[in-house]
């Protein structure tokens, strides 16, 4: 079975938010999750806008990698 992860989960997965913890409990426990590319590129965008809001430093919005 495959769990599809949106674009809220995902930032999840990056930044402490609520219910962080429980969807990374969720995702651990997956072996197969899908991303769309319009999840990765809304997640890359609102990177962007952290680091452009100074919410996340340059280089911390530069490490996560979304492929």
């Amino acid at each position: 079975m495959s769990l599809y992860v949106d674009t809220s989960c995902l930032l999840k997965l990056f930044f402490d938010e609520p219910e962080t913890e429980r969807t990374i409990e969720l995702v651990a426990r997956e072996e197969r999750v899908v991303v769309s590319s319009l999840a990765r590129l809304e997640a890359v965008i609102q990177i962007q806008a952290r680091t452009t809001d100074r919410m996340l430093s340059s280089s911390a919005g530069a490490r996560p990698q979304v492929a």
